[in-house]
């Protein structure tokens, strides 16, 4: 694969990691997911890219359990560093459809 392609891929991959961000913070804001950090009071929090994956064994319901993982989309307090993590299928299952997107720098080989 050329340095062209893999530039294309890696920007391809940035963007889907971009729609994920969007429709993650939409589906918390419509949940009503919007009360400041619960241990410092902080308003304003960052959402990763992509989304982290919890070891799972068993059915979770609604949670979109994948297997052995849970996917979730990671909130993270920008004063404090409080971690939360939200279950796609319950936020919003349609989050799933957006595949497995790579992180940077790991994009699929042909």
């Amino acid at each position: 694969m050329g340095e062209t392609e893999k530039t294309e891929q890696s920007e391809a991959v940035r963007q889907k990691f971009i729609a994920m961000r969007k429709k993650a913070i939409a589906a918390l804001e419509a949940r009503g997911a919007v009360l400041p950090c619960a241990r410092c009071g902080n308003p304003d929090f960052v959402v990763t890219e992509g989304y982290s994956a919890i070891p799972s064994r068993g059915e979770h319901a609604g949670a979109v359990n994948l297997g052995e993982i849970i996917p979730t989309i990671t909130t993270i307090c920008v004063k404090c560093g409080a971690v939360y993590q939200h279950a796609i299928g319950i936020l919003n299952p349609e989050l799933k459809d957006l595949g497995e997107p790579q992180p940077p720098g790991k994009e699929e080989q042909p």
